[in-house]
């Protein structure tokens, strides 16, 4: 079982030392993160992550490690001691930056086989209010079994914890861990996410489209049949309705939607004849957006279908619109980074551009990026 533990605080105290001791119980490959060491930006409420994705957040490179190992883990424990009854400040500001993930807007099925702890300790009171700060966000992000555990340990230290006490946290540690091992592996949703996705799908019937959140209910299938916690999806939009539809925002905004997952589902690449198709299409559009599915799917390339047909998909460099040339350029970063070993011929075919076929105020602007993609790969 893989665990990630999200600790409130940089201090190796009580709190720090139950969730130690109940991953350890747990048993598996367990990574550790502190809160505000191993991530320290407050959210600024730019809105840059609902209004386009995650991944653009401006403290996305700092937070893109943590963001990967809670989407690879099993099990999640975050810990956090009371500060004035509640989770520390670091803790709600890195919660802060994962809005998009609750179910009322863009939830990640990959919770739906998670479990999660969210565990706090104080000399005092106040665990209760401390575990909901994080719980919240672990309910709402679709995790399907979440637990808490709030322990007054009557000390400031873990060597002063009262021997009575101490043998309570080993107990409800001990049941805990027997509870995670015997779920693991089950798929689902916490009745609380359920309701709100419920709740969001019958107002996406109702309220006019709020994307992107619309477009991605849309392409996952969630408006039909299709759900966050059960394995695939059901009727979902057929591929080729996405990608052919017609050049307009809501359209546009599926593909966008279409080409991150490519990335993230190998089930997508297996539509490659599609996309080799589209390259020969009338519409420039529908060209560039085969062209970028291409580069976007990638890495599931084990068969070397790639490589045999790029001469067809590089001549996209020289099709007759600028704006289709710099579509495909801004796309070719993902094709040498997952298939590194064509970085030579593609480097070939943008060195070999003819940058004459373009008007004066286009040419600048593709040589720019020709260039750019040369310094950084060639």
């Amino acid at each position: 079982m893989k665990i990630v533990v999200i600790h409130g605080q940089n201090h190796q105290g009580s709190t720090c030392m139950m969730a130690r001791q109940l991953a350890e119980k747990v048993g598996g490959e367990t990574k550790e993160f502190f809160l505000p060491r191993d991530f320290d930006k407050p959210c600024r409420g730019c809105y840059t992550c609902f209004q386009t994705e995650l991944s653009k957040c401006p403290h996305y490179r700092e937070l893109e490690p943590l963001e990967q190992a809670i989407l690879e883990a099993d099990l999640l424990i975050f810990d956090s001691p009371v500060y004035v009854y509640h989770a520390t400040g670091q803790m709600m500001s890195f919660l802060d930056h994962f809005g998009t993930w609750w179910v009322v807007h863009r939830p990640r099925t990959e919770m739906s086989r998670k479990q999660a702890v969210a565990i706090s300790t104080a000399a005092g009171g106040g665990m209760k209010s401390t575990c909901r700060d994080m719980a919240d966000s672990l309910e709402m992000w679709g995790v399907r079994g979440v637990y808490r555990l709030g322990v007054g340990v009557q000390a400031a230290k873990p060597t002063e914890i009262p021997e009575r006490i101490q043998k309570s946290i080993d107990k409800k540690t001990d049941a805990l861990a027997r509870k995670i091992r015997s779920n693991a592996g089950k798929r689902g949703y916490n009745t609380r996410a359920k309701l709100w996705f419920s709740l969001m799908r019958m107002a996406h019937k109702h309220l006019p489209p709020a994307e992107p959140d619309y477009g991605y209910w849309e392409t996952q299938g969630w408006h039909g049949k299709g759900r966050p916690w059960k394995k695939g999806r059901t009727q979902k939009m057929d591929i080729r309705d996405i990608l052919c539809a017609k050049d307009v925002k809501s359209s546009y905004q599926l593909f966008v939607q279409l080409e991150q997952q490519a990335g993230e589902d190998p089930a997508l690449f297996r539509e490659y004849p599609l996309y080799l198709e589209m390259l020969r299409s009338g519409s420039s559009y529908i060209r560039v957006r085969g062209f970028r599915m291409l580069c976007a799917a990638a890495k599931w390339d084990t068969e070397g279908v790639i490589r045999e047909n790029l001469p067809q998909i590089l001549g996209q460099l020289r099709d007759d619109k600028p704006t289709a040339v710099r579509q495909c350029l801004t796309a070719l970063p993902k094709l040498v980074t997952c298939r590194p070993e064509l970085t030579a011929l593609v480097c070939q075919a943008v060195s070999e551009l003819d940058f004459s076929r373009y008007g004066d105020s286009m040419r600048p602007l593709i040589y720019r990026d020709a260039e750019a993609f040369l310094k950084r790969y060639q």
